[in-house]
């Protein structure tokens, strides 16, 4: 430009150049608070997960130390039956005649005592070349039941304990139940709600700006690879500009957390209140319906913003202020306490 350019023109080119400037700000801005977001959910994490196994390590290190267990195997090996107490009993050799006396057998020796000393070995007796038939008939009876009796001893023993199913979660009847596990899909809407932990539930928030419900469905993909126990999808903020079908989307989203989890809680965030482009507020009333209808023909949960209004809005009338932070929190939090 030159000297004798009018003082209109400069003042365009200064509002056209003050424009892009706060429209990359803005951006920047979501950009790095959903980065912020992401960042210190991962680090909160990553302390709990150290803090956990310092924790384990210090009970291990001086409530149970390695000899305790050492000593505990081996007074379970102690208490282990003996060889000799499970063996079948020894059948008496038959009676020659009748003048013969009756052979003395040893009751088994206690499994907690040490088996006496072998003693000498007998010469072997001699029988007669034929012996009478009730006398080997005495002599063989006995011997069918304690060979069923160890048969069935044997079978007992090495039969396999019935194993329960195995569940999607790790908690175990020794285990205390884990902490449930929500996670949060959605766009630049949540950029300012962060992860938060109570008794019982820990809450991820993924929050990506200029998402729309089609990448919702990438989005869920990721989210179900942490086992969560109820997932909320909050979609359609950005999907009026590109044409996308947000039920239809929504619907795959649904689709797809029961095709991995079929006990998963799911719930579906309705499109909140704006008024940077006023023309799409009756489009947003007319999409929350269709979403309200799905989530009652799929059964799942539908979460109203009914209070989120202009006092919730930031100067541009899009994205939350504080208070509407505060609101979104409260109907997730208020979502999920009456669901898990």
């Amino acid at each position: 430009m030159d000297a004798d350019t009018p003082a209109w023109v400069l003042e365009c080119y200064k509002l056209e150049l003050t424009a892009t400037m706060n429209t990359l700000v803005d951006k920047h801005e979501a950009e790095m608070s959903a980065l912020k977001a992401t960042f210190h959910a991962e680090l909160n994490a990553l302390h709990h997960e150290i803090a956990k196994l310092k924790q384990n390590r210090q009970h291990i290190d001086t409530t149970h130390p390695v000899d305790f267990y050492q000593e505990t195997i081996r007074a379970l090996i102690q208490k282990l039956p003996s060889p000799a107490a499970v063996a079948p009993p020894a059948v008496a050799p038959a009676v020659a005649s009748a003048e013969a006396p009756a052979a003395h057998v040893e009751p088994p020796a206690p499994a907690h005592t040490p088996a006496p000393a072998p003693a000498p070995a007998a010469p072997p007796a001699v029988a007669p070349a034929v012996a009478p038939a009730a006398a080997l008939a005495a002599a063989a009876a006995p011997a069918a039941p304690a060979t069923r009796t160890a048969a069935a001893a044997r079978a007992t023993t090495s039969a396999p304990a019935a194993v329960a199913p195995p569940v999607r979660t790790t908690a175990t009847a020794a285990k205390p139940p884990r902490q449930k596990r929500i996670e949060i899909i959605g766009d630049s809407m949540l950029g300012g709600v962060r992860n938060w932990q109570k008794n019982n539930y820990y809450v991820k928030v993924n929050a990506f700006g200029g998402a729309t419900s089609q990448d919702t469905v990438e989005m869920a993909e990721i989210a179900l690879r942490r086992e969560p126990d109820m997932l909320i999808v909050h979609a359609g903020t950005n999907d009026f500009d590109h044409n996308i079908q947000t039920k239809k989307e929504v619907q795959r989203v649904i689709s797809k957390a029961r095709g991995k989890f079929a006990d998963i809680n799911i719930a579906i965030s309705a499109i909140c209140h704006r008024e940077d482009r006023k023309h799409l507020q009756p489009k947003i009333k007319d999409m929350n319906n269709q979403l309200k209808t799905l989530c009652r023909q799929q059964q799942v949960t539908f979460i109203d913003h009914s209070d989120f209004d202009h006092s919730c809005l930031a100067y541009k009338g899009l994205h939350p202020n504080p208070n509407g932070n505060k609101s979104l929190y409260c109907d997730f939090d208020r979502t999920i306490s009456s669901v898990v």
